[in-house]
């Protein structure tokens, strides 16, 4: 059986027009007309391979490589005495393409010293310039293992073994390998194998702890916040408008550790935004206090509609002789309604 575009173009080739193949196959003129084009070859734009920089110290770099020079800062210093003009970005990116066909001997040499495979006198030959070369050997050999780690990334550096390969044999990161050769730069063996010690907690600061009690001393209103205590999200808050980033647990632990507790409050305290809050409060004290043993005082609040029903005789309510603060019971049980 033919297929569509197959019969379009007879069609076309008997002389009938598009609009005419249209009418009798019911197709799109637009689909008709793609048919009788065929297919269109379209020919992508030839890229022009650019020239690198480095193109003509290949040569030079192929050398330095087999000799295992790997440092970029080496092979830059050797490139720019040889007339080299491009920046250290070109050769990274080039050197990062040439170290996998030289990982597996990298690892081979690594692993070799890390087993004790390569004497002394070997390693000697291949590292002289290496400072207390004998004291990270003897580390290498009997430390634990984050001593051997140490020891065996700045022999690995000093080999020219590339970051990478030296940060996947040992399983550290980058900023790690970096850390550790500042510091046999800076102080040799002694320092790379100082262990870190940690400054005071923020906990035990005295200045961290004069904050927040400082905080704690002061009602939140003073700092913006319409409630009477504190809550540690709140205490949070205001110690990073001032410029103390702290933890809730450490807030926590320095509340603990001064003998405080959190505990809810025995009564309810009752706050509001209006100005004159004080004001009215003040006077309704005043009424409670002038009451006589026949009044009562009514307050409704804001909540809808209110209504005072008056009871019958004989209602429940409070009678003559109870602790209560209305002694009346009549008066009592017309507040109750």
């Amino acid at each position: 059986m033919r297929d569509v575009g197959t019969i379009n173009k007879e069609m076309s080739k008997r002389g009938m027009s598009i609009r005419q193949i249209a009418a009798i196959t019911g197709q799109d003129r637009k689909t008709i007309r793609a048919d009788l084009r065929g297919p269109r070859v379209t020919l992508g734009k030839l890229k022009r391979k650019r020239r690198s920089k480095l193109d003509p110290f290949k040569e030079l770099l192929a050398d330095r490589l087999r000799a295992r020079v790997w440092r970029p800062s080496l092979l830059l210093r050797d490139l720019k005495a040889q007339g080299y003009r491009g920046g250290i970005t070109i050769l990274a990116d080039y050197l990062r393409q040439q170290q996998p066909a030289a990982q597996p001997d990298t690892f081979q040499w690594m692993l070799a010293v890390l087993q004790g495979a390569i004497s002394h006198v070997d390693i000697a030959c291949q590292l002289p310039d290496v400072t207390e070369r004998e004291r990270l050997l003897t580390y290498l050999r009997e430390g634990r293992r984050s001593v051997r780690n140490r020891a065996l990334a700045v022999l690995a550096r000093s080999r020219g073994i590339p970051m990478a390969h030296v940060c996947a044999f040992l399983h550290i990161g980058q900023k790690t390998l970096i850390r550790y050769c500042q510091l046999y730069r800076n102080g040799g063996s002694q320092l790379l194998m100082a262990r870190s010690v940690r400054g005071p907690k923020k906990c035990d600061q005295q200045l961290v702890r004069d904050a927040v009690f400082s905080v704690l001393h002061t009602p939140p209103s003073e700092h913006g916040l319409n409630r009477t205590d504190w809550r540690m999200a709140d205490i949070q808050a205001v110690l990073r408008k001032v410029g103390e980033p702290l933890g809730q647990d450490v807030i926590r632990e320095i509340i603990r550790s001064a003998g405080y507790k959190w505990r809810k409050a025995a009564r309810v305290v009752l706050t509001s935004s209006d100005p004159h809050y004080k004001e009215k409060v003040e006077r309704i004290k005043k009424i409670l206090s002038e009451l006589g043993t026949d009044e009562a005082f009514f307050s409704i609040d804001e909540f809808g509609p209110f209504a005072i029903i008056r009871r019958k005789a004989g209602a429940r309510g409070w009678r003559p002789g109870s602790d209560l603060p209305f002694p009346n019971g009549r008066s009592r049980t017309a507040g109750r309604s």
